[in-house]
């Protein structure tokens, strides 16, 4: 009798080993690409964890109150699994992943966790414009407003920024009008400038 009990103990022993063995890592770590960013600028993130996990589901939580569900399998990525995510506002950016049931996904093992500060868009910085005979102008938009996206250096906001952040972009008009000269006047039409015969 005891004989048959020590044997059945190694057993479930050897059985329990190779289990144990099997467990994986999963979510180890959190980094990103810049360290630190600027509103409007895209950002990798990139969640590293187990290689040899291939099976399971995570949800990584990006600070701004939106998420993601990612699947970690062969056929749509395994760790190191890298986001991208751009952030409009400055600000401090508490970036989270962590296992969660994705489909049939059962949760990946382990959490991780990063801050990310994002500072505002690069001032309106003092530029030579083409069209205004190489004069020092600044465009008022190119840091954005109060650090959202903004339009780049030599463009300008069209209209007003919509309640979600949305607007369009056109070329600046220049300091001071072109010298057309005889015969020709000077134009300004729908963001186009130019001159052309018979107006002054």
């Amino acid at each position: 009798m005891n004989v048959v009990k020590i044997r059945l103990g190694v057993l479930v022993l050897g059985l329990a080993a190779p289990a144990a063995g099997l467990a994986a890592e999963g979510i180890t770590g959190i980094t990103t690409d810049p360290v630190s960013a600027k509103a409007g600028q895209p950002v990798k993130i990139v969640v590293a964890g187990d290689p040899e996990q291939n099976n399971c589901g995570m949800r990584v939580e990006y600070g701004d109150g939106d998420g993601q569900d990612v699947k970690i399998k062969f056929d749509e990525g395994v760790f190191p699994r890298t986001l991208t995510r751009t952030y409009g506002k400055p600000g401090t950016y508490n970036i989270t992943a962590k296992g969660k049931r994705v489909t049939t996904h059962f949760p990946c093992p382990g959490q991780a966790k990063i801050s990310l500060v994002v500072e505002g868009a690069a001032g309106g910085a003092m530029m030579k414009s083409p069209m205004a005979g190489g004069a020092m102008t600044k465009s008022p938009m190119a840091g954005g407003a109060g650090g959202m996206a903004a339009c780049p250096a030599g463009w300008m906001m069209k209209g007003k920024m919509g309640k979600d952040g949305s607007f369009s972009c056109m070329p600046q008009m220049p300091a001071a009008k072109i010298d057309c000269g005889p015969g020709l006047g000077y134009f300004e039409s729908a963001g186009t400038i130019g001159c052309r015969k018979g107006k002054k």
